[in-house]
């Protein structure tokens, strides 16, 4: 192995050594899981129900839900990734497209990242 872990989703362009591509530092490791933290529903991980933000159900319910997603991302994060801190969250909805954009320091080392994710309401 080549890498710290498989990079998702799994590929088949760009192989590393044994058939599969490889995250190779911990801050894209980190960036992978905010990732699915944040576009997994709970309960759809097997014996983990209560993982995940389930952000595509806050971006396109009512606009109230945006309201609730910052506190719904913090208390996640707090959970299952205790060594982030959240510095900068914008969401925006327009013509059934949400984005999201998370600002975040990686505490234990001293490094901060930021993460886009673009979904459809399709």
């Amino acid at each position: 192995m080549s890498g710290i872990t498989v990079k998702l989703p799994i590929g088949t362009s760009d192989i590393d050594e044994g058939g599969f591509q490889y995250i190779k530092t911990y801050r894209e490791l980190v960036k992978q899981n905010m990732r699915n933290l944040l576009l997994c529903i709970p309960g759809e991980r097997p014996m983990i129900p209560l993982f995940g933000v389930g952000l595509i159900t806050y971006l396109f319910e009512h606009e109230s839900k945006l309201d609730e997603i910052e506190t719904v991302i913090a208390e996640q994060v707090a959970m299952w990734m205790p060594f982030i801190e959240i510095t900068d969250l914008r969401t925006a909805v327009q013509d059934d497209v949400g984005r999201l954009s998370i600002r975040y320091k990686i505490i234990p080392l001293q490094q901060s990242d930021q993460l886009n994710i673009t979904v459809n309401n399709n």
